[in-house]
């Protein structure tokens, strides 16, 4: 009878640490469990706002970042140029999941955007490296080093993708208040651009 136990004890461990192990395979293709892009949303003076979007595929999930009992947490870091001062990543609140032998966890399912805001020297065409550090979590758990390169130039706007950020980053106070302040800008800078056409 204690053998027994013995023997189920471990067959349970073994399964736990089968289905939740942490595999980094080197023909593992992340467009097969889900997509990862770079949403540029504006840069005006010294300020950049950008999005790292995570559209996962059913079933798959990703985690914030705290450190968790399950899941591995998201980290995301910018690199690659002299011009940037600081950033910093906002996490949208997570959702509770219930994993395996009721442990609980927090993360994100089917669309989630991890909103960005890189403060730079002014006047300068920014280039840089962001590095996203995460785990795709389904039956087994995949770990996931990416590297993203991107450009951009001052006075860039993009309305449309700053509107995504506000609604999949769920960071209210800061990219909406920023999503207004940059309406208004482009809204003054439109005017003064229609005077200038009366001036003789």
């Amino acid at each position: 009878m204690k053998t027994s136990r013995i023997y189920i004890i471990f067959a349970f461990f073994f399964a736990f640490a089968h289905v939740f192990s942490f595999k980094t395979y080197a023909n593992s293709n992340l467009n097969d469990y889900a997509k990862l892009e770079l949403i540029k949303g504006s840069y005006i003076d010294d300020n950049v706002i950008l999005g790292i979007k995570f559209t996962l595929k059913e079933g798959w999930k990703i985690y914030d970042n705290r450190i968790q009992e399950l899941g591995l947490p998201t980290k995301i870091k910018v690199s690659g140029s002299d011009d940037i001062l600081n950033y910093q990543i906002y996490y949208p609140a997570a959702e509770k999941f219930i994993e395996f032998a009721e442990n609980t966890s927090f993360g994100y399912k089917d669309e989630v955007i991890f909103p960005l805001s890189i403060k730079t020297k002014a006047n300068i065409e920014l280039q840089a490296d962001i590095m996203v550090e995460f785990a795709l979590c389904n039956n087994i758990c995949l770990k996931f080093n990416e590297n993203i390169n991107f450009n951009l130039k001052q006075k860039q706007v993009f309305p449309d993708n700053l509107k995504l950020i506000n609604e999949l980053g769920h960071e209210r106070k800061i990219v909406n208040y920023l999503y207004i302040i940059l309406s208004a800008f482009l809204v003054v800078r439109c005017l003064l651009s229609a005077g200038n056409m009366f001036i003789y």
